[in-house]
């Protein structure tokens, strides 16, 4: 099959059928009520790219670069305050698997911790990590740099993006600290 360049994925809610056009579209809520994109869609700009994470992780992207291409990538599309939180979130697939390992998260939570990424870039990049089909990780062998991509990807649910629980979430990946168990985090 020839290449015909990055591949680009649609994910929806089982409700609802996938607009006619080629733009990735995934919401958060199963209560998205349009999944039309937004003008922004089209324009690559305004799309992260799987490929700039994956390079970001291998040294060959700093994390302003990394930080630009999230940038107008999530539209949210609920009213401010109003849970759940829904968005549509714009990101373009790289052609080969990646690996994730807990060295690349580090890399993420020091990029936090140094200002060069936001809360919103690391909850950005827990969704595109936990929505990918090319980033892969073994969470049977790994529960906790799987627990942690689940925690970046819905903060409202698990632990805030600020400075504390990302230097938790260091010593997590590190070792340092054992992660809680979700029924010891409950009580």
């Amino acid at each position: 099959m020839p290449d015909t360049g990055p591949v680009i994925r649609l994910i929806f809610p089982i409700s609802q059928s996938p607009p006619k056009q080629n733009c990735d579209v995934r919401a958060e809520s199963a209560l998205a009520k349009s999944m039309a994109p937004s003008p922004a869609c089209h324009d690559l700009r305004a799309r992260m790219h799987e490929s700039i994470l994956r390079d970001f992780f291998l040294g060959k992207a700093d994390a302003k670069v990394l930080a630009k291409d999230i940038e107008g990538s999530r539209v949210i599309t609920s009213s401010p305050g109003v849970l759940p939180v829904t968005s549509r979130n714009h990101i373009v697939d790289m052609d080969p698997d990646f690996e994730v390992s807990r060295a690349h998260l580090i890399a993420v939570c020091d990029a936090f911790l140094t200002g060069s990424l936001t809360a919103a870039d690391v909850e950005f990049i827990g969704y595109a990590l936990a929505s990918s089909s090319k980033f892969t990780w073994d969470g049977d062998q790994d529960d906790t740099l799987a627990s942690i991509i689940n925690d970046w990807a819905a903060p409202e649910n698990n632990y805030s993006l600020n400075a504390e629980n990302i230097q938790r979430c260091r010593r997590w990946l590190q070792g340092t600290e054992n992660h809680p168990d979700r029924a010891d985090a409950a009580s």
